[in-house]
């Protein structure tokens, strides 16, 4: 049998007595059998009790207190008598009753040692068991201010525990492990119940907050589910209007570190940068480091953040707002990263709304952007429309991530959609980035374009204008398709789709048109549709090649520098691409490895002796990085 006995219902010590028994008490079944064992334990109660007070129990009025003291002065056994009476029955029944009293670290001393007292006296019955479950470092210091302990020595706190808990069941602290494992089903489970697409740039800034300092305040169950109670109490409010890892993190700085929270909202300005305090004279200036590093400090105190975690807040609040981070660090300079993007807290436009619930009437409001989406699947124009194509460069992640949520694959008018995403891909910038705005919308019109019929395909390519910018985008969704026919086998080898055939035609009159160019000066627009020219028509991709070198228009040798692959670092803000790779096997496709040999013969014998892998993609370090490949194939194995 289980009971539970919560000390925090009663008020006063007299009423924690009567309670206690009483809780023992009512633990048994209410059968005729067990009528003497009540009467028993309701006499122990009495016996111990010198009021046999109910008064001070919440909500319970204390009337009844003068009979309970008629009864007490009525009765003459001693309480040695009654207890043998109590073990008497118990011993009868042949039952073991545990007692669960819960947060006995909360009691304040003199509660604390009257439960001991009755946990002393009843824990000597016979088959009656009691778990008590506290914090053991709060109830050591509970227990040193008490007349019977004192403060002057801890060790006379673990003494007096020891003879009251016979049996230690410590819980084991939860391991790194299972913490994380933790935190990640819960955010899995939030992003999931809200609808927040996870993308790999969610999940490394989410680590980094993490590990950088999360993982060192959430090491309880308590912890963990009170941040998560608070994020998912919110978040419905706000969901899709801003960025999820930020408002996990504003989330736990609104529970853990409130003061902290209600502080940003005092210097908004100065950390969204609507005013520039790096800036107050001349461009050229430097920034004052140690006056900013002051005021930040002062800030913190203020907010009464502990000393030693105050490293790992300011670690949040960087991950928060780049220009804290900024005047967080040694810098000398002023701040001028890029502007923050739509969603993040750090955006001006998006700060208020991880304090308050609503979009301000100047936003992008979902109610616009369905209405705006309406007018562009109907082909027609409109004022949210231009609102929405006018903010579309700066906000597109945020007008994408609406969109995709409302084009259902089954929408008719599904190809005016991929049309306008298709025209207005131009108009993005390139990142670098894990959520760089042209991947976002590359993927999103992949997962219209690969469940569009054949016809329906070739309808939405034939209507647009195939400028190279558009290519890319069209090279993408095409590709995509052919690799999702590829794992369904659903592709006839050597026999190529409709628009496979017009999305190579559409390349080769791009390359054309460049006429007699050399391969190292075309665009970064033009180029990176050569990679898939070669792989859907790669014999029309030799045919090019050997014109142009037939010619004489220009050496193989800048043509392969040119097929020499890159590597560029992501979120770096203006990247140097960097040399990676040469597929041999596509330049013999194209040039054919023994004309190549040929050409470069001569010249092999002036490349520099250590060319960095990793050189900057320069025309100069290009062609010298062909020659070392070359030169190394054809070295005989012995000198390799």
């Amino acid at each position: 049998m289980v009971t539970e006995f919560n000390p925090w219902y009663y008020e006063g010590l007299s009423a924690l007595q009567t309670g206690f028994f009483r809780e023992i008490s009512s633990s048994v079944p209410s059968g005729r059998s067990w009528r003497k064992f009540r009467n028993r334990m309701a006499d122990l109660g009495d016996a111990i009790a010198p009021f046999g007070s109910l008064g001070g129990l919440v909500g319970v009025d204390a009337s009844g207190v003068i009979g309970g003291v008629s009864s007490l002065v009525r009765g003459a056994s001693s309480v040695e008598t009654v207890k043998g009476q109590v073990e008497a029955e118990l011993q009868k029944a042949n039952r073991p009753i545990l007692v669960i009293i819960d947060d006995v670290d909360r009691l304040d001393p003199s509660e604390l040692l009257m439960l001991f007292k009755l946990i002393r006296l009843a824990g000597r019955l016979r088959n009656v068991y009691y778990l008590l479950a506290y914090d053991e470092d709060t109830l050591i210091d509970a227990l040193g201010r008490t007349g019977l302990i004192g403060d002057d020595s801890p060790r006379r706190a673990i003494d007096y525990l020891e003879k009251i808990v016979q049996i230690r069941l410590d819980v084991p602290p939860l391991r790194a492990e299972q913490i994380s494992s933790w935190v990640d089903e819960e955010v899995q489970t939030l992003a999931a119940r809200h609808d927040v697409e996870q993308t790999s740039e969610f999940e490394a800034r989410f680590s980094r907050a993490y590990f950088g300092h999360l993982r060192h305040r959430l090491v309880t169950p308590r912890a963990i589910k009170r941040y998560f109670a608070q994020v998912d109490a919110f978040l419905g409010q706000v969901r899709g209007e801003v960025d999820f890892v930020d408002f996990l993190i504003i989330s736990w700085l609104r529970a853990s570190e409130p003061l902290v929270y209600r502080g940003l909202i005092q210097h908004r300005s100065r950390l969204v940068g609507e005013f520039d305090w790096t800036l107050l004279g001349s461009l050229d200036r430097k920034r004052d480091v140690q006056a900013d590093h002051d005021f930040w400090r002062r800030f913190f105190a203020h907010a009464r953040v502990d000393e030693a975690r105050v490293d790992g807040v300011a670690d949040l609040l960087g991950l928060l707002f780049p220009r804290f981070s900024h005047e967080w660090s040694d810098s000398l300079h002023s701040f001028s990263g890029p502007k923050a993007v739509a969603g993040r807290i750090s955006n001006a436009d998006y700060f208020d709304r991880f304090f308050a619930v609503g979009v301000p009437a100047e936003d992008l409001s979902d109610l616009l952007v369905e209405a705006a989406s309406g007018q562009i699947l109907d082909g027609r124009s409109g004022a949210e429309r231009a609102r929405l194509e006018d903010a579309w460069p700066e906000r597109a992640t945020l007008i994408m991530t609406k969109l995709e949520r409302g084009w259902r694959q089954d929408e008719p008018r599904i190809l005016a959609g991929l049309t306008w995403l298709a025209t207005q891909f131009p108009r993005l910038p390139e990142r670098y980035d894990l959520a760089d705005p042209r991947k976002q919308a590359q993927w999103f019109g992949r997962d219209i374009y690969v469940n569009l019929s054949d016809q329906d395909a070739l309808t939405f390519l034939s209507a647009l204008r195939p400028d190279p910018q558009v290519l890319q985008f069209c090279s993408f969704l095409v590709e995509s398709a052919i690799r999702k026919r590829e794992e369904e086998s659903r592709l006839v080898e050597g026999l190529p789709l409709p628009t496979e055939i017009w999305l190579a035609e559409s390349i080769e009159r791009v390359f054309i048109g460049e006429g007699a160019t050399n391969p190292l000066d075309y665009s970064d627009d033009v180029w990176p549709l050569f990679w898939t020219w070669a792989r859907i028509d790669a014999a029309a991709v030799n045919r090019w090649a050997a014109g142009h070198l037939d010619a004489g228009h220009w050496p193989s040798l800048d043509l392969v520098a040119r097929m020499v692959t890159t590597a560029i670092p992501l979120g770096v803000p203006n990247p140097v691409p960097r040399l990676s790779d040469l597929d041999l096997e596509l330049v013999d496709r194209v040039v054919g490895l023994e004309r190549v040999d040929s050409d470069v013969s001569g010249q092999i014998g002036g490349i520099p002796k250590s060319l960095p892998r990793d050189a900057p993609a320069t025309p100069e370090n290009r062609r010298n990085y062909v020659l070392d490949v070359f030169h190394a194939r054809n070295r005989p194995s012995n000198d390799r």
